[in-house]
C-alpha cells in the first residue's frame, strides 16, 4: 500500500514521526515576466524570453500534519522536528510522486492541538523546478559518425561530459574537441527533448552526466 507522507532528507513524516499527513499543497512555480508599456503602443511589449528560457520565481510547499502520540511527547517530538528541518534547506520527497524531489529551506510554521491530537505546519521556500530523483548518465562509446540521442526534461541543463581517451562531437553545427578528462562546456547546452551529439572521431568511451528538471 502507498503511504501518504513527505521526507525531508533522511527524516520520513510517518517512519520517523508517526505524522499523519491531511493536506497538502503544492504551490505553483510563477513565469518572472518582463513586460514594458511603451506610450502610442497598443499592449505591451513582452520581453520575458528575450535571454532564452523562462525563468520562474521559488515555488511554496505547504504540509498539515497530525499526531496522535500522547500529549506529554509533544513537546520532544517538537524538538526533533525542528532541529531537523527548521530553518534548513532540505531534499523534499513525497510518497507519491517518488521520482523526482523538490529542494528548499523548511520551517515549522505552528504547532496547536485539539484535545488529544496535536497539529503541525510545515512550510517550504523551494527552487521552482522539481528534479529528478537520480540524475541521468548515459555512457556511449566514441565511434567516428555515430550519432547519440540524450532526451532531457524541460529545464535547459549543461551536462558534465567525460572521455576515457579522445574525442571530437559535434553539437549544433559547432564542432568541439575533449582530450581525457571531465568538462563542462557553457555551449553545450541540453534543451527540452531530443538533444543530438554526433561523433566526429576519437577513441575510448563518452558519457554524458546531467540533472533532468521539470514544473
Amino acid at each position: 500500500m502507498l503511504k501518504n507522507g513527505v521526507k525531508f532528507n533522511d527524516k520520513h513524516s510517518i517512519d520517523n514521526w508517526d505524522l499523519l499527513m491531511v493536506s497538502k499543497t503544492i504551490g505553483q512555480a510563477i513565469p518572472k515576466t518582463i513586460e514594458i508599456d511603451i506610450p502610442g503602443r497598443d499592449g505591451k511589449l513582452d520581453l520575458t524570453e528575450c535571454y532564452g528560457q523562462i525563468n520562474y520565481y521559488n515555488r511554496t510547499l505547504e504540509f498539515t500534519f497530525d499526531c496522535f502520540q500522547d500529549y506529554k511527547s509533544w513537546a520532544e517530538l517538537l524538538r526533533q522536528i525542528k532541529q531537523h528541518l527548521h530553518g534548513k534547506m532540505q531534499k523534499i520527497i513525497l510518497d507519491v510522486d517518488p521520482n523526482y524531489y523538490y529542494y528548499g529551506r523548511c520551517k515549522v510554521d505552528s504547532f496547536t492541538n485539539d484535545k488529544q491530537i496535536g497539529h503541525i505546519m510545515i512550510s517550504c521556500d523551494c527552487e521552482p523546478y522539481k528534479y529528478k530523483l537520480e540524475k541521468t548518465v548515459i555512457e556511449n562509446d566514441v565511434i567516428a559518425k555515430e550519432v547519440y540521442t540524450y532526451q532531457n526534461l524541460y529545464r535547459e541543463v549543461v551536462p558534465e561530459i567525460t572521455v576515457t581517451d579522445t574525442a571530437q562531437i559535434e553539437f549544433e553545427n559547432a564542432t568541439y574537441s575533449f582530450s581525457k578528462g571531465t568538462f563542462k562546456n557553457l555551449n553545450i547546452v541540453f534543451k527540452e527533448g531530443t538533444n543530438t551529439v554526433k561523433i566526429l572521431s576519437g577513441s575510448g568511451k563518452i558519457t554524458f552526466s546531467y540533472q533532468e528538471a521539470t514544473l
